[in-house]
């Protein structure tokens, strides 16, 4: 499971990118990438998705963090439904 503890204090969504650079909207650059046209098209093929994926990391952290308290909210159900069941199980028996 990953820490998400370790990325608090990152630079605020929403992240953009551009031509060489991951920035966020109103604030300085995240990413930068200094290369040259030659390596920009034959050695970093994927450098689109790339960009694509480190501007969307707030977005994704957010998605986490949201699907964990999900998680634990239906954890504390389940759990809890276990109880009545067992309950009510006990008294009919």
């Amino acid at each position: 499971m990953i820490d998400t503890d370790k990325f608090e204090g990152h630079t605020p969504g929403p992240w953009a990118y551009c031509e060489y650079e991951v920035y966020a909207e109103g604030n300085p650059i995240i990413v930068s990438l200094i290369a040259n046209e030659t390596e920009l098209t034959s050695k970093l093929p994927h450098r689109w998705a790339d960009f694509r994926l480190i501007a969307a990391a707030p977005d994704l952290l957010a998605e986490v963090k949201r699907l964990r308290r999900r998680e634990q909210t239906l954890e504390k159900l389940v759990s809890e439904l276990k109880t009545t069941i067992n309950q009510h199980k006990e008294a009919y028996e």
